[in-house]
């Protein structure tokens, strides 16, 4: 009787439930997550073009590109020490770019040797008292606003600073957080 249809009917609804409920994940993820970043996937091809070159000009500007395209920003860029500050070594020279060691980012990175976004830097810097420190770190915005750079990673090897990852804006005009942190920390090495 009633009890038989109730019966058949869950069981249908327990049987098709689960592709069904796979399947609206599946639209649902295309329709709000098509711009979602794959960092897991984007690691790997990184890693791959720092084990295949052996060039630093070519491989820098291959992983700049890279992580320009993967990763869907404005803008990016890998600053090698050299002499007197930091150069990108672009292999295009009209592209290049230097920090002279009396930068007051350079400055501020030699001491801190601390991840930067510039979001949240901003934010601590206004909601410092008036101090020399706060000049400091004044200065520095004002030098991450002039170059629009959104996230600066210091590459730190045994201490010393080497290099520094800088990176513009997303496309998406989304603010950096703690997916792209966790990307550097696994790649600056």
């Amino acid at each position: 009787g009633k009890i038989g249809i109730y019966m058949i009917v869950s069981y249908i609804l327990v049987i098709f439930l689960d592709p069904l409920k796979k399947f609206l994940a599946r639209i649902t993820d295309d329709i709000f997550f098509k711009d979602r970043i794959d960092y897991q996937a984007a690691l790997q091809d990184m890693s791959v073009i720092i084990a295949k070159e052996i060039d630093l000009e070519i491989l820098l500007t291959t992983l700049k590109d890279a992580l320009r395209s993967k990763l869907k920003l404005k803008a990016a860029d890998i600053m090698v020490r050299r002499d007197h500050g930091f150069t990108s070594l672009a292999t295009d020279k009209t592209a290049r770019k230097a920090l002279r060691s009396d930068n007051p980012l350079i400055e501020y990175l030699y001491d801190k040797k601390e991840l930067i976004i510039t979001d949240e830097f901003s934010r601590q810097t206004y909601d410092m008292p008036e101090s020399d420190e706060r000049h400091k770190k004044q200065q520095v915005l004002d030098e991450l606003e002039r170059q629009g750079i959104e996230f600066c990673m210091p590459v730190v090897l045994e201490g010393d600073l080497k290099a520094l990852i800088i990176l513009g804006q997303k496309q998406s005009g989304d603010i950096y957080g703690n997916e792209e942190v966790r990307f550097f920390n696994n790649l600056a090495p």
